[in-house]
């Protein structure tokens, strides 16, 4: 077969399915680095939304109490500004404008941010808008999480080649053995 030696031709299938398998580990490994970035994206994007959240509460309760002037307002409040906008603007370049749920969240922090520019702040309207990025959020977090639990669709594939490989491999090797048991 092929003008190799019977001898031969044993080593040369097992090279090729040593090559095969080295390159499934490398595709595989390859994945396994994509999810692990998948994985620190998901956490990086739940810090920032809580951020997000945490310092709209600090706001809302500051709205409430009594404040003497613009000015006192704004010492008050600045820190929690600050950190709310380096948040959005943190989210704003993780999430992909094209997805639903990411569009649903980014319109809901540029509500929230509109919301902002009135004083006193609006309980109700906050507590919606904190509600609606905490519900889409959900949604988007758990999606990514099965994605990172399945692997990624290379990993797939890889798996279900090596898989094909493995029943094959072995199905050659006993149909082999019945024709030409030792």
């Amino acid at each position: 077969m092929l003008g190799l030696p019977e001898s031969s031709l044993g080593a040369v299938i097992a090279a090729t399915i040593a090559g095969v398998v080295s390159l499934l580990s490398l595709i595989v490994s390859k994945e396994q680095k994509v999810s692990d970035f998948r994985q620190a994206w998901i956490d990086a994007l739940r810090l920032e939304l809580s951020t997000v959240i945490t310092h709209a509460m600090s706001l809302q309760g500051l709205s409430t109490t009594e404040i003497k002037d613009s000015s006192d307002a704004w010492i008050k409040s600045h820190g929690d500004f600050i950190e709310i906008n380096k948040a959005i603007t943190t989210i704003r370049l993780r999430l992909n404008p094209e997805e639903p749920e990411c569009k649903a969240i980014l319109l809901q922090l540029s509500e929230l941010e509109v919301t902002f520019r009135t004083f006193p702040i609006p309980n109700q309207k906050i507590c919606d808008i904190e509600a609606d990025i905490i519900k889409h959020s959900i949604t988007l977090l758990k999606n990514e999480w099965v994605r990172v639990k399945k692997g990624e669709r290379v990993y797939k594939i890889a798996r279900l080649i090596a898989t094909f490989i493995v029943v094959i491999g072995s199905a050659l090797v006993f149909v082999g053995y019945a024709r030409n048991p030792f």
